[in-house]
């Protein structure tokens, strides 16, 4: 909860970024057997992006809480 509170990105870059790694891993497998790009590929790549986004929101709001403080 610290983590959030004071840096969020650092909390939330890593998940996303290990989504976008497994989505990119699963995506070559699928792609590599089955020669097509699944649902769960898309399900990964969407669910990285919106965990970074829900990041920076994150940080843009905890930079106006502690606005007054600088």
């Amino acid at each position: 909860k610290i983590g959030t509170l004071f840096s969020p990105v650092k909390i939330f870059a890593p998940v996303a970024l290990a989504m976008f790694l497994l989505a990119s891993g699963w995506y070559g497998y699928t792609l590599y057997s089955f020669g097509r790009f699944t649902n769960m590929s898309a399900l990964l790549y969407s669910g990285a992006v919106m965990v970074f986004l829900m990041g920076l929101i994150s940080e843009q709001i905890t930079a106006l809480m502690y606005k007054d403080t600088k």
